[in-house]
């Protein structure tokens, strides 16, 4: 028993160890995509934070329903994150612009790493005329240290990696709560979380009818 129960509370101490990761992680995504407008990963790192402090909370409070809106997430971060990186590495057929349209919305909106990464030095068309932000792209750039692509896909990449350890731990979570029932004493303290469970003596009620109960079985045997 001793066993089974510490390593139920070490796979629920390192799910909230990967939610932490994947909470700061979407914030950080969360903050250089509003940089460059990108609307579909906003919202995706919006539900995101949303749903990874559900699964925190579900698993800290042993929570089933929240676990499982937690771990039926991963599965859709799982294949969002993949279709990133795929878009960014233009694996076919995500490589068309209509898979990019996706992350935008359609706005024309970019990486804001495609301009502002590691060394880079753009250049704009300053002589144009008066055009939209979205349509404000550089021209060209140089000296970029990584390409914005590369920062893209690492970053969807550690996000997967941290989603296939959570969607792995969740499910075995919630198997164990699950089906807990006989062990569902010993799991949460023991007798000792229910002192009224053991009531130290019986009720005078109780014992009179016992008392009674005896006496007449003994009159009823025959002689």
């Amino acid at each position: 028993m001793g066993g089974r129960r510490c390593c139920k509370c070490t796979a629920r101490t390192f799910l909230l160890t990967i939610c932490s990761l994947q909470l700061i992680s979407s914030i950080e995504r969360q903050v250089f995509d509003f940089l460059g407008q990108m609307w579909g990963p906003i919202l995706f790192n919006f539900f995101s934070t949303i749903f990874t402090l559900i699964g925190m909370f579900g698993v800290y409070y042993r929570r089933v329903g929240h676990l499982s809106l937690f771990t039926l997430w991963q599965i859709i971060s799982i294949s969002w994150n993949a279709f990133v990186i795929g878009v960014y590495l233009q694996i076919p057929p995500l490589h068309q612009e209509s898979s990019t349209d996706l992350l935008n919305l359609g706005t024309g909106s970019r990486s804001w790493w495609e301009a502002n990464g590691p060394y880079c030095e753009a250049q704009y068309n300053v002589t144009a005329a008066v055009i939209s932000y979205y349509e404000f792209r550089p021209i060209s750039v140089q000296g970029c240290l990584l390409p914005f692509y590369a920062i893209e896909t690492a970053q969807a990449a550690v996000h997967l990696l941290l989603t296939l350890f959570a969607l792995v731990i969740g499910f075995y979570l919630l198997i164990t709560f699950c089906t807990r029932q006989d062990d569902s004493f010993e799991f949460e303290g023991g007798f000792a979380s229910y002192p009224s469970a053991l009531p130290s003596r019986l009720h005078p009620i109780y014992s009179e009818a016992r008392y009674i109960g005896e006496c007449r079985a003994l009159t009823s045997q025959p002689l």
